[in-house]
């Protein structure tokens, strides 16, 4: 995979737009960023801004949730894509319950962290 940018990108739309929508394009029939279909991948595929702060996004993200998160956030403005999640160790990124209620997996899939 690509380097990713170490830069973050001005939203989330863009990041989309720049790392995610180019790979599903390339390789569509993948269900990852990273093309794998096994355990998880810790490498970075790109950093964005959102709600006052820089998020990172891994590589073993799932196309599904994060289109879901693209086109409402396209469509609808950034207010109620996402919730804040506390982990152990971080901060992370989820759909808000009524995007991920489309979703056809009841897991998350989609691995977006505060960068710190």
């Amino acid at each position: 995979m690509n380097a990713p940018n170490t830069q973050p990108f001005d939203s989330y739309t863009k990041f989309v737009e720049q790392i995610v929508l180019p790979r599903l394009l390339l390789q569509p029939n993948n269900q990852r960023l990273d093309g794998q279909s096994g355990e998880g991948n810790w490498d970075v595929a790109g950093l964005f801004k959102h709600d006052n702060a820089v998020w990172r996004a891994h590589e073993d993200c799932h196309f599904e949730p994060l289109l879901l998160a693209y086109y409402h956030e396209k469509y609808h403005g950034e207010a109620d894509t996402f919730q804040r999640t506390a982990t152990e160790k971080s901060i992370r990124l989820e759909l808000v319950s009524e995007l991920a209620s489309f979703r056809r997996s009841r897991h998350r899939h989609m691995y977006i962290y505060l960068a710190e």
